[in-house]
């Protein structure tokens, strides 16, 4: 009881720092709806049929990428995303471009990893 009390505590005091609940949830929606409809489409536009091991790691790696290129970061990370983004003229891709990002990286780096059923 008190580790979930310890946890409440502190999403309460998250939540207290963002404009939104409800834009919060956005957020996090982003970071992991992009991964499954891009496996989704795997199944549905394709007549291959993926790994179940490696859909499971691409899904983990569109996080990762997603996360990499919208979280703010400071210190490394920031210096290698300005490294990649500023020669396209881009600072930073906001959040909501992340179910998009995570559809097409998965999608993308999947059909590479499938196989014909």
């Amino acid at each position: 009881v008190i580790i979930f009390a310890a946890v409440l505590a502190i999403v309460a005091m998250q939540c207290g720092r963002t404009e939104s609940v409800l834009w919060l949830g956005f957020k996090i929606f982003g970071y992991t709806y992009g991964a499954m409809i891009g496996v989704f489409l795997i199944a549905v536009l394709t007549d291959r049929r993926g790994n179940d091991i490696a859909n499971v790691v691409i899904m983990v790696t569109s996080v990762l990428m997603v996360l990499f290129l919208t979280a703010d970061s400071i210190g490394p990370l920031q210096e290698v995303r300005s490294t990649i983004l500023s020669p396209l003229g881009i600072e930073k891709i906001s959040w909501k471009w992340s179910i998009i990002i995570g559809s097409i990286w998965t999608f993308g780096i999947g059909v590479i990893f499938s196989k014909r059923s």
